[in-house]
């Protein structure tokens, strides 16, 4: 595998931040600022629910990116070869 420029760091602080989009996001759907709920629940429902919802979470520009981002936007562990993600990827 090839040694990849993007730090563990510079990966982290991208999945803060798409997971604070992405809460937003919910959080504006469910018209709701239940932390648990938008936490743990909001995600699953929004796919449940909405239509087309791929379609509305890729037209919210940093979200899209995020998740379009090529592979050497991620970091990826030495060890396993896993990429960190962020949860809500």
């Amino acid at each position: 595998m090839e040694k990849c420029n993007f730090t563990k760091e510079m990966a982290e602080t991208a999945n803060v931040i798409f997971e604070i989009e992405v809460f937003e996001f919910l959080r504006r759907w469910a018209r709701s600022d239940d932390k648990t709920y938008l936490e743990n629940d909001s995600l699953r429902d929004f796919f449940l629910l909405a239509q087309q919802p791929l379609q509305a979470l890729l037209q919210q520009e940093f979200i899209a990116k995020h998740l379009g981002r090529c592979s050497d936007e991620v970091y990826f562990d030495p060890h396993t070869g896993d990429p960190l993600l962020a949860p809500a990827e």
